[in-house]
């Protein structure tokens, strides 16, 4: 019963939170996804820094890592727009991208990717970001599911 009344706690004063994205905030964000395809395992890290134009429209780069058998380094730069409202505790957004694959190798690849997700704000600054992207390659295309955690860091 106490574990109950804990939870309701945190579930009635998280419900509170409002996201406060504001035009020039910026934010850095963690995220991480695994693969298997065909009994293939990899995975990939990202890190990204961005910067809010206004309220809604973001744009920034994300430096991934691509673990596997061959480890390889990309490089993102997007674009977000975020649908608020006046309950910004959650924001979805799109957004679009060019990606760099494998920087600095003979086989590198330029991509273009398509953008989504949710970032539910647990305080004014710290947001989970679920979400997919659909990239786009010469000769492949890929469905990535990323999870992780942003801090804005701006005015309050």
């Amino acid at each position: 019963m106490k574990k109950l009344l804990l939870l309701s706690a945190f579930l009635m004063t998280a419900s509170v939170v409002m996201a406060q994205q504001q035009k020039g905030d910026f934010q850095v964000q963690a995220q991480a996804a695994y693969y298997n395809i065909d009994g293939f395992d990899f995975g990939n890290i990202y890190f990204s820094g961005s910067k809010f134009v206004t309220d809604r429209v973001e744009v920034g780069i994300q430096p991934n890592i691509t673990i596997s058998s061959v480890t390889s380094v990309n490089m993102t730069v997007f674009g977000n727009y975020s649908f608020l409202s006046s309950n910004a505790q959650m924001v979805p957004y799109v957004g679009a991208g060019i990606t760099f694959y494998d920087l600095g190798s003979d086989a590198a690849l330029t991509g273009f990717n398509l953008r989504g997700g949710l970032r539910y704000f647990v305080s004014e600054r710290v947001n989970i970001d679920v979400g997919p992207n659909i990239v786009l390659l010469e000769g492949s295309n890929l469905f990535i599911l990323n999870a992780g955690l942003g801090y804005i860091f701006g005015k309050r």
